[in-house]
């Protein structure tokens, strides 16, 4: 095979390659001789990463929980049976860089709440990539038991690829433990990155606890993200529109589900300050020669606009595409 190439050009190719046709041929056979203990660590990193792409890609159908697929799909592969081969890899492997791959394909081929035994330990690997990919297993699997696992993950690793991984498994994995947890991430904004803050407001709007004590605080810290400039700086500056975007979804999806007045107060003023049209915002810009109080953009004024219409049980539209860019300058908040 190509995966044993010294060019990690053309074993990147071979594996889209493969990853191609398994959506015209069966691939199974193949597969399984990539996994096999005899074939080379190449071919076996290549393979995991190919069963893993397999069983999320969008460009080809999902892997089948059974042997027998739909005969137009072309894939004939038994994603438990995979799983199991995988996880018995993974207990057995000193290689980070497999174990690594393996904890990433069984994220998506295994099913919820198997292997919890053989991933959890992998949190405390001295591979940053493999504790990324472990964290990323816990969440996708919702494994009970990870709880304090990720918690460390996110409380004590020093990379933030990894904790971002985390807060991002919390959401998928929602436990009530977790709010205070995300919400301290969303305050760490000294030694804390845009994709961890991001991430931690995605992951609040996806718990399902019910306790006002957690949401309350967790709702004024969103808000708090989308109306002053949080991160320090020579001068202060407004979040990244990445944790600004995830803020009004989860402030949306907080309202909708509790009902909640202050966190209700908290989402309708967001929607107050974001919740204009392109033409309104085009005149503010226009009327005024002072830089604006907030990052508002036709990025935000859509998606707030999107945001409505999640609230409002609509289906999602978008906004005509301006005649020209807008450019708003942003100053900080006094």
């Amino acid at each position: 095979m190509l995966f044993n190439d010294s060019s990690f050009i053309v074993r990147q190719q071979a594996e889209d390659t493969f990853v191609a046709l398994a959506a015209k041929c069966d691939v199974a056979a193949l597969l399984e001789e990539g996994l096999g203990s005899s074939a080379e660590k190449l071919t076996r990193y290549h393979s995991l990463h190919i069963a893993r792409r397999i069983g999320c890609s969008d460009g080809v159908p999902a892997v089948a929980p059974v042997a027998s697929l739909p005969s137009q799909s072309g894939i004939h592969i038994d994603a438990k049976a995979f799983a199991k081969r995988i996880a018995t890899e993974l207990s057995q492997t000193d290689s980070p860089e497999i174990a690594a791959a393996s904890l990433d394909a069984l994220a998506f081929l295994a099913e919820k709440g198997e292997y919890a035994q053989v991933i959890i330990p992998f949190a405390g690997s001295k591979s940053q990539l493999v504790r990324q990919m472990a964290a990323r297993a816990m969440g996708r699997l919702q494994l009970p038991g990870s709880e304090n696992a990720l918690i460390g993950l996110l409380e004590k690793e020093k990379s933030n690829d990894v904790r971002a991984e985390a807060c991002e498994a919390m959401g998928r994995f929602p436990q009530p433990v977790f709010v205070p947890k995300l919400v301290a991430r969303l305050k760490a904004v000294r030694n804390g990155t845009a994709e961890e803050r991001a991430a931690a407001a995605w992951a609040l709007g996806q718990t399902k606890s019910n306790d006002m004590k957690q949401l309350v605080p967790a709702a004024k810290r969103l808000h708090l993200h989308c109306t002053k400039a949080v991160i320090p700086d020579v001068v202060p500056m407004f979040d990244d529109n990445s944790v600004i975007a995830n803020a009004f979804w989860t402030l949306a999806t907080l309202t909708k589900r509790t009902g909640n007045p202050e966190i209700r107060k908290c989402y309708e003023d967001v929607m107050r300050i974001y919740g204009i049209s392109l033409e309104e915002l085009q005149k503010l810009n226009a009327s005024t020669t002072e830089t604006s109080d907030y990052p508002r953009s036709e990025m935000t004024c859509c998606m707030m606009m999107q945001v409505r219409q999640f609230f409002d049980g609509k289906e999602y539209t978008t906004m005509p595409v301006p005649t020209q860019e807008l450019m708003l300058p942003v100053k900080s908040l006094k």
